[in-house]
């Protein structure tokens, strides 16, 4: 089972990421990209999969802050950006574009355990839920710190 670092700063990507991959993962999730750097700091997981626009600390900052910790770190981009192949050759070793597809976040992290650059699926699966799409209860909104509401 591999150890797999999600950090994206909308709750229903989080969400979305958690219920795809807990059954065959262990997973940690962060919200930030100050979560990403201190959870792979303390973790050394297998694998990252990092949202790029978040609040506080953007995803690009905190992989190179995580590439400074561990230079063969394995980290796969989530994004909405559409120049995945700038960012791919600049900073990752994966690129997963939004909206989120099971087959897509599968693929990349496949090829990310296997040290491999991800494919790009061209599957036209139904896309992952937004954040207007889904709603949460109190008790299991993540903690205030980040602004879940923030498009990307």
């Amino acid at each position: 089972m591999a150890k797999i670092l999600v950090v994206d700063d909308s709750l229903a990507m989080r969400k979305f990421l958690t219920e795809l991959l807990e059954a065959d993962h262990e997973l940690i999730v962060g919200e930030d990209g100050i979560d990403a750097v201190w959870h792979y700091k303390q973790s050394r997981p297998d694998a990252v999969l990092l949202d790029i626009n978040m609040p506080i600390m953007s995803g690009l900052e905190a992989l190179q802050k995580i590439r400074l910790v561990d230079a063969s770190a394995r980290i796969a981009i989530l994004s909405g950006e559409r120049d995945q192949d700038s960012i791919i050759a600049a900073i990752a070793a994966g690129f997963v574009a939004k909206p989120y597809t099971s087959e897509r976040v599968n693929a990349a992290l496949e090829a990310l355990l296997q040290d491999e650059a991800a494919p790009a699926p061209t599957d036209e699966a139904a896309p992952a839920p937004t954040d207007e799409a889904a709603p949460v209860s109190a008790d299991e909104a993540a903690p205030a710190s980040a602004d879940d509401s923030a498009p990307d």
